[in-house]
């Protein structure tokens, strides 16, 4: 993937987080629910972020 490739899955990715928090509770996903959603997601982010190290 190249940089650009990698920056715009980052802000998909935190985009959402973002929406996933705000929603969660009116789709009424349980607290492990929350978390487990938000871990997968932070995950990705992390792996997107180690890949970013790795071209710069």
């Amino acid at each position: 993937m190249s940089k650009e490739e990698i920056l715009k899955e980052i802000e998909k990715v935190k985009t959402n987080i973002s929406d996933y928090s705000r929603l969660a509770d009116v789709i009424g996903a349980t607290t492990e629910e929350k978390d487990r959603q938000i871990n997968l997601m932070l995950e990705d982010l992390s792996k997107l972020l180690k890949e970013l190290e790795t071209i710069d």
